[in-house]
């Protein structure tokens, strides 16, 4: 409730030891009532109280009235993805498991934190923000990919100009290129990968190692794998997100590996 609302909503209301209670609530009902519905949600919580309640809760509003910066909190589950329009009309695509959250106020300063993996599609204006726990990536107005896991900090490019840092590191990258960030380093160099492939169900490794790659198919079809000494196995390749069989051959096949999908979704890998 702004200032010019308070003072319409206050405005006239005598104190109640200058009227009954009973006619001093009256005067606040009736004021009540007259406000649009948005604003009613609060005060209408309240019951019947004495006049002398009301006005000090009423003047109590005042002070602690929530603003409309709010804090907005997105997370998705495995198997899931979700698309969401920012406060400037930017887009975000949340992979499965990811979160973010911002303040609904970006008057000042467009930025959210990121966890796990989003792409990201950015209205042109102020420097725009993402944070995450291993650096922050900042653009003004351009599209790029930016995954949070496995304690790497990795940032595709795929249109504008894109700045990653991580404590006194920093690279701009631009389209075809990729940067890493782990531990305070950050690198970048050419990527054949593109930022959006997995929008459409593509996910593309060179050098992965393989646990990773089959914590990505955990996320994507929301399944348990449980498999034992694959620590050293290292994939190139690719797998698509549109059928979990045709995903493990793609990845299971060029180690040797065997699987088995239990009804309960959990695959065992051998």
């Amino acid at each position: 409730m702004d200032q010019h609302k308070n003072n319409k909503f206050f405005g006239g209301v005598e104190i109640p030891f200058k009227k009954s209670e009973e006619d001093a609530w009256k005067d606040i009902k009736s004021r009540i009532d007259a406000l649009p519905s948005e604003e009613k949600k609060v005060v209408r919580m309240w019951p019947a109280i004495s006049a002398a309640a009301a006005i000090a809760l009423l003047v109590g509003l005042l002070i602690f009235w929530p603003s409309n910066n709010e804090l907005v909190v997105v997370a998705t589950l495995k198997g899931n993805s979700q698309s969401i329009e920012l406060p400037d009309h930017s887009k975000v695509t949340l992979a499965p498991e990811a979160e973010i959250s911002y303040n609904t106020d970006w008057s000042q300063e467009r930025k959210l934190s990121l966890k796990g993996q989003a792409f990201f599609e950015v209205q042109k204006g102020s420097t725009f923000t993402v944070e995450t726990s291993l650096g922050n990536v900042q653009v003004l107005g351009t599209s790029f990919d930016v995954s949070d896991r496995n304690n790497e900090l990795s940032v595709i490019c795929e249109t504008g100009r894109v700045k990653v840092s991580s404590g006194d590191k920093e690279v701009i990258i631009t389209p075809g290129m990729m940067a890493r960030a782990s531990k305070g380093a950050v690198v970048a160099f050419k990527s054949y990968k593109k930022g959006n492939q997995w929008l459409d169900g593509k996910f593309v490794y060179e050098n992965e190692p393989l646990v990773n790659v089959l914590n990505e198919i955990e996320r994507q079809f929301n399944v348990e794998i449980q498999c034992n000494n694959l620590d050293s196995k290292v994939y190139v390749g690719e797998f698509n997100s549109k059928n979990l069989e045709e995903a493990l051959i793609s990845v299971c096949a060029p180690f040797g590996l065997n699987y088995t999908i239990k009804d309960n979704m959990i695959v065992e890998i051998k």
